[in-house]
C-alpha cells in the first residue's frame, strides 16, 4: 500500500521530537532513510536507534508500519530490545535492512510480502517501491 519515505540523516537517536515538521497525515507506513548503514557489505557497529517516544508517536498518529535503511531498530548492542518492545506495543510492524540508497523522499506505493513462517516472529521479505505520481 501507499507509504512516505523521509529521510533523517545524522542521528544518533531518532526520536517523537525528529516527526516534527513533517505532514504524516493519514501515512500509515512510514520509510525513514537514515543513511546509518553507509556500506551494506560491512555490518555496522554503531546504528541511529529508534527511541520508545517514537514507537508512541507513530502509535498516535496511527502508523503500522515503519521501514528503515539499517539492521535493527534497537542499537546493535541492545539487549533490552526497547525500541521492539514499543513498536510491539503501538502495533507497528517493523521492516529492516531497506537498501534506500537511490530513493527520494516522497509517496510510494510499498510491495513487502512475507514469507509464511509457522511459529515465525518475522520473515525476510522484497521490499519495493513503486513512484506514485
Amino acid at each position: 500500500g501507499p507509504a512516505r519515505v523521509i529521510h533523517l540523516p545524522g542521528h544518533e537517536r531518532i526520536e517523537a521530537s525528529d516527526l516534527d515538521g513533517f505532514d504524516l497525515t493519514g501515512v500509515e507506513r512510514l520509510i525513514i532513510k537514515t543513511d546509518g548503514w553507509p556500506d551494506k557489505l560491512v555490518f555496522p557497529e554503531r546504528i541511529p536507534e529508534l527511541t520508545p517516544s517514537l514507537a508512541d508517536r507513530l502509535g498516535e498518529l496511527g502508523i503500522y508500519l515503519i521501514g528503515l535503511d539499517l539492521p535493527s531498530v534497537d542499537a546493535i548492542d541492545s539487549k533490552e530490545m526497547a525500541a521492539h518492545h514499543a513498536l510491539a506495543r503501538n502495533g507497528v510492524h517493523i521492516l529492516e535492512g531497506l537498501v534506500l540508497d537511490h530513493i527520494a523522499p516522497g509517496d510510494y506505493e510499498l510491495n513487502a510480502v512475507p514469507l509464511p513462517i509457522v511459529k515465525g516472529d518475522g520473515s525476510p521479505v522484497r521490499a519495493l517501491l513503486r513512484a506514485l505520481d
